[in-house]
């Protein structure tokens, strides 16, 4: 079983990670927007769309694992 401090430690490392690779994704994005290359474009925000969902699960469970500690 995981320590409290750690699963904080590692929901916080999530996060930050997650928004980094959105950043990234979006980024990549617009590099191929402006390359002209839509069909990539649009499966690259298909999983930008992904990438938002998981990031917005381990903000989530980030909060449930802060309230847990006050």
């Amino acid at each position: 079983m995981t320590a409290p401090e750690d699963a904080l430690v590692q929901a916080k490392r999530h996060v930050r990670e997650g928004e980094a690779r959105i950043a990234r994704q979006i980024t990549l994005i617009e590099k191929l927007d402006r390359s002209g290359h839509d069909h990539v474009a649009d499966t690259a925000r298909e999983l930008l769309v992904v990438f938002q969902d998981v990031l917005e699960t381990w903000r989530a469970d980030l909060v449930r694992i802060e309230r847990t500690k006050t």
